[in-house]
């Protein structure tokens, strides 16, 4: 009976070691692949055009800066009461896989496809605005 407890002990202990050991690498490989993702989306992204200007600032996951000016005016010919809009935000990077990224600020989630030195933001509409790497 004692020897069958033992045995049980050792067994569970060894599978739970071999466990953490498995988490370890695990963690290990995501640590280093998220490095390098991480060098490739590093930096300043702008977006500007006839509408306004998008501002994407990136030092790591958690350190992101969201910035976004938007003439309303451009976009419709009628002014409405408040013709301007500025949403300014700090964000966290999500990464789907080596080539998509969502950026999660306090209000909204962006998602971009990561193209060289451009960010392409895309929807279930399809692709929007491009990103271009300044820094």
């Amino acid at each position: 009976m004692n020897k069958t407890i033992i045995i049980a002990f050792v067994i569970l202990f060894y599978s739970c070691n071999e466990n953490r050991k498995v988490e370890t690498e695990n963690t290990q490989k995501n640590q280093k692949k998220e490095k390098k993702l991480i060098s490739n989306v590093r930096g300043t992204w702008i977006c500007h055009n006839n509408k306004g200007f998008k501002i994407l600032e990136i030092e790591s996951n958690s350190n992101v800066s969201y910035s976004e000016f938007v003439d309303r005016k451009a976009l419709i010919d009628s002014i409405k009461k408040e013709r301007y809009w500025l949403y300014n935000s700090k964000a966290k990077l999500d990464f789907v896989d080596s080539t998509r990224i969502s950026i999660l600020t306090d209000k909204y989630r962006f998602d971009y496809k990561i193209n060289k030195d451009t960010l392409i933001e895309y929807d279930k509409m399809g692709n929007q605005d491009k990103l271009i790497k300044v820094k």
